[in-house]
């Protein structure tokens, strides 16, 4: 006899913006158009309002990574008797 059944379905955003050195991060659960404009707009408020921080930001360029190593992490068995 099934007692609890439980299905969970969650979506989300998060935004991170960065003006300078500083930085603004918001989130929603709701992803309707209207609620993804008013959650960058709130990171953008927080980013304008936040204190400079010498190791906020993006890398430079030239130091981003341009090529990813295969790690062979995928290793998919079946778990049948």
């Amino acid at each position: 006899e099934v007692e609890t059944i439980e299905y969970t379905r969650d979506s989300g955003l998060s935004v991170t913006v960065y003006f300078g050195q500083r930085k603004g991060s918001a989130s929603t659960a709701d992803l309707l158009p209207t609620s993804v404009r008013a959650t960058v707009e709130r990171a953008c408020e927080i980013a304008r309002y936040t204190e400079s921080d010498p190791a906020a930001g993006l890398a430079d360029a030239e130091r981003m990574a341009r090529e990813f190593p295969d790690f062979d992490l995928w290793h998919p068995w079946d778990i049948r008797p």
